[in-house]
């Protein structure tokens, strides 16, 4: 309210919209009059975006303020009539936001507020081309607003914001997700892992089979009597208990496991980056509603969106990130309502695992050690044998038989091994202890949650059999069995017998202690090559709870870090000639495909590629010629006609200046007054052989009476307006005119 430039850190669900939104109506109150908007409100996704108009919408009641939505995937023409609308506040995605700005070139010298939702989002998100552009068409004077989840506490990474002496605030740094939410993690193996979603579906949150709607779907009923009874029946205080949200890292695991899921019967919603707009607020919606009970996403549905009815949350790939754990997770347990949150772990995303309970600094159980605190502790451990296979034998068998899924899965599966070449790697100390964490006993134990479960009295001893099985290692290699004894010594059977040997005296060979005598001591692991720093008990002059925070925070891209680039460009040496030092840095490289030597730069910002025209915006950063669309009318006089103009033409407007009154213009967008016929025509002569003749006559009489009558009483301006234009004609010809 201060008007100081905010950068603000919450849990997800503690009202970060209401936090930006209610200020910016009580600032601007009425609808300008002047043309020009006067706040931007930038979201990472079309979702987001859309929720963020409902919440403007709904808070800005009993004011005439008016607010529009500039997202992907809408009519291009219908967005071109929003903002000729002269709207007060826009929501908007950047790319289709400057798409319009070099379209119509937008004048945005208006704006007093810019607000930057899931500002860590749009940053990592390859943005910055665009956020720049946008940002350079911004006036110094605006007030800027970032806000997120998960925010660093450094401001270096928004150095390109255009930040004026930021005011940061951050709460609930030691509390990052809600203290309403309870979480189970469930170690699996990758091929098992759509066994275990079953499971959980089934036997832990227990979704209902079939279509929720089925029993009240007839012709007399109305698809919104239908929504509105299926909420009434299903939910209690706006909560849905079985409702279920299914994290998966790419298309095509959502377009697999939706597909897998309706097999087993269940209704479900997808929604991803790539699929159609009306599509994906149809899902959206369907979900909402409650016609459907499960909704598998990507991550675009990790930020920010509120759905009120969402009880549990699957991750059924773990996050690569603990921040985007805890925006996943965040969709639930909202507003001080419980929920739940499953992951599925597997020995690949151990590493992400430790780095995740370092940075919620909880304690992890397992089975049979306390009792378990869910919404405190970490619970971990594998879903009860028996039911696994089963269901693992249900999904072979199913996959084998529809010719669908079997190719459905064979493309999420390579799609999921390019994804897992550009997930981020974890660090080595975070290797280290994940190696750790997968030889504890409590590993292979079943999770505390399902723990309790009626087993068969035969279940201990098949578990301890399997155990003994899956445990066994040989005390022979392949090299030496059967090659004992004289007549089957083989040169590779005798380098193995010696090798373990060696290794075995070794081992057994007793350590002097410090009091001289010779006994067995448990080796400690190695503390790391040249370090005296026990990881357990050394005593650093931070907090590492603090390191491990701001590291979960960061806002790392795959290829370089947005921060680092970001340090490297505050500290720059000049000259006296003010040229700046840069670090010296190879401004070319090799490309193996073109075989030349290509520019690094063209890397940044995507001019690299053959297919992808770009062009320089007014800031100097490359941006796709696409912005600028437009058809050819006449192909032979390659007359190029842009879609704003011949939108302009089509609707007779023309585009008002920022500043100019409002009631200068009508609401179409036509500057000026309204046009106004000042031709006069004389009307057609009468046909002499029609039946109306002597009517048409009299009326065509009297036509011509009233137009002479008009040529005697003209005004003074419109003499002196003839008289200009025959002077100017006379002028232009050079020949004396004849005066009657």
């Amino acid at each position: 309210m201060e008007g100081r430039d905010v950068v603000g850190m919450a849990r997800t669900g503690s009202g970060k919209t209401a936090c930006f939104v209610l200020p910016m109506i009580e600032r601007l109150k009425i609808h300008s009059a002047k043309v020009g908007a006067r706040a931007i409100i930038m979201s990472p996704s079309r979702e987001l975006a859309i929720q963020t108009l409902k919440v403007v919408k709904e808070m800005s009641k009993g004011t005439d303020l008016r607010s529009i939505l500039l997202v992907g995937g809408d009519s291009l023409e219908e967005q071109f009539g929003s903002v000729m609308g002269n709207p007060d506040i826009i929501v908007a995605t950047p790319g289709r936001f400057l798409h319009l700005i070099v379209e119509m070139n937008l004048d945005l010298r208006s704006v007093q507020y810019a607000i930057f939702d899931e500002a860590d989002r749009l940053f990592e998100m390859g943005f910055e081309a665009q956020l720049t552009e946008i940002l350079h068409k911004l006036p110094p004077s605006r007030q800027t607003l970032l806000f997120s989840a998960t925010l660093p506490a450094s401001l270096v990474e928004f150095a390109k914001a255009g930040l004026q002496d930021p005011l940061l605030i951050r709460l609930d740094v030691e509390q990052k997700i809600s203290e309403d939410l309870e979480t189970a993690f469930f170690t699996i193996q990758p091929i098992e892992k759509q066994a275990g979603l079953l499971y959980i579906l089934q036997n832990i949150i227990k979704v209902p089979i079939g279509n929720p709607d089925a029993t009240s779907n007839d012709a007399t009923t109305s698809s919104t009597e239908r929504r509105k009874r299926k909420r009434d029946d299903t939910t209690k205080l706006g909560i849905a208990p079985t409702s279920t949200l299914i994290f998966v890292s790419t298309k095509h695991q959502v377009e697999f496991i939706s597909a897998l899921l309706r097999r087993a019967n269940y209704s479900v919603s997808q929604v991803y980056g790539s699929l159609d707009q009306v599509a994906r607020k149809e899902n959206v919606e369907a979900f909402r509603s409650g016609q459907s009970s499960i909704l598998v996403v990507t991550d675009v549905a990790a930020r920010g969106i509120d759905i009120p009815i969402l009880s549990n949350v699957i991750n059924y790939d773990f996050p690569s990130e603990p921040k985007v754990f805890v925006h996943r997770v965040g969709r639930t347990a909202r507003a001080g309502q419980r929920g739940w949150a499953y992951s599925l772990v597997t020995i690949d995303d151990a590493s992400y695992f430790v780095q995740l309970l370092e940075f919620l600094g909880r304690k992890l159980v397992w089975n049979g050690e306390k009792e378990v605190n869910f919404a405190k502790d970490v619970a971990a451990g594998t879903i009860p044998r028996g039911e696994l296979e089963r269901l693992s034998e249900w999904v072979a068998r199913v996959i084998d038989e529809s010719s669908e899924l079997s190719a459905l899965k064979s493309v999420a599966s390579k799609g999921e091994k390019l994804y897992l070449k550009t997930r981020g790697a974890a660090s080595s100390d975070m290797i280290k202890k994940a190696k750790t964490l997968i030889q504890e006993e409590g590993w292979r134990k079943v999770n505390p949650l399902v723990a309790e479960e009626e087993k068969p009295a035969f279940e201990d001893a098949r578990m301890k059999l399997l155990e003994s099985v899956s445990g066994f290692r040989p005390k022979e290699t392949v090299f030496e069995i059967g090659h004992k004894g004289s007549k089957g010594k083989t040169l590779a059977a005798e380098i193995m017998r010696t090798r373990r040997a060696k290794i075995t005296i070794k081992s057994d060979e007793p350590e002097e202690t410090t009091n001289g005598n010779t006994e067995h001591e448990e080796v400690k692991p190695s503390l790391g090559a040249g370090t005296f720093r026990d990881p357990e008990n050394y005593i650093a002059h931070f907090e590492p709870g603090n390191t491990a925070e701001e590291r979960g925070y960061d806002v790392n891209r795959p290829t370089h870090s947005f921060a680092e680039a970001s340090r490297a460009a505050v500290m720059n040496l000049q000259d006296d000639d003010g040229a700046t030092f840069a670090p010296s840095r190879p401004k070319i490289r090799w490309d193996p495909k073109k075989k030349n030597f290509v520019s690094r730069a063209n890397d940044e910002d995507g001019s690299g590629e053959k297919s992808v025209k770009m062009i320089k915006g007014e800031s100097g950063v490359k941006i796709p010629a696409s912005m600028k669309s437009g058809r050819y009318l006449f192909s032979a006089e390659f007359l190029l006609m842009f879609r704003f103009e011949e939108w302009q033409k089509a609707h007779k407007t023309s585009l008002p200046q920022v500043g100019m009154s409002e009631n200068s213009f009508n609401r179409s967008g036509a500057g000026g007054r309204k046009f106004k016929h000042m031709k006069s025509k004389a009307p057609k002569a009468p046909d002499r052989f029609r039946d109306d003749y002597h009517v048409q006559k009299k009326k065509y009489d009297q036509s011509a009476e009233a137009r002479k009558e008009g040529d005697r009483l003209r005004t003074l301006d419109q003499i002196r307006k003839a008289r200009a234009l025959k002077d100017k004609k006379k002028q232009k010809n050079a020949r004396p005119t004849r005066r009657k």
